[in-house]
């Protein structure tokens, strides 16, 4: 049997197509990213799961609430919180426009949201905003929807 891509996978790949997609976007979008920003490649978006939580529903159907973070960083000059506003709205707007696209999507909710500064040479601030997607897939097949 060949390996497919998830369902998850597929969720988690179009939410970066989307905000990488806008003429406005702030910054970049990335899938992950494990080596450290430079000031000069921000603004900049980091999209990953956090955690999924399978719940069995019938004999042929299991639907996941997948905790997926994003963390939109900036450098600037304080007030941060302000400053990265105007981000977090394209993200979440960018986020639930991909969700409504897909089929595969039967919510999406935003969970909390946190701001952080990192006093430096520069400032750098993140804001990470947690959101909770929902989706089904066949119970025995995280490649297949339901």
């Amino acid at each position: 049997m060949p390996i497919g891509t998830s369902v998850r996978e597929r969720i988690l790949s179009a939410l970066v197509v989307a905000m990488n997609a806008g003429a406005e976007k702030p910054g970049p979008a990335y899938r992950t990213r494990v080596e450290a920003f430079a000031s000069t490649e921000l603004p900049a978006y980091v999209v990953f799961a956090m955690e999924s939580t399978p719940d069995r529903k019938g004999p042929k159907t299991t639907y996941h609430e997948l905790m997926v973070r994003l963390e939109c960083l900036m450098a600037g000059e304080a007030p941060m919180d302000a400053a990265l506003d105007p981000m977090l709205v394209y993200a979440v707007q960018a986020m639930f426009a991909a969700c409504e696209a897909l089929g595969s999507v039967k919510g999406l909710q935003e969970a909390q949201i946190q701001w952080e500064v990192e006093p430096a040479y520069e400032n750098v601030a993140i804001a990470t905003a947690d959101f909770r997607v929902t989706f089904a897939t066949v119970f025995n097949d995280p490649t297949t929807e339901k």
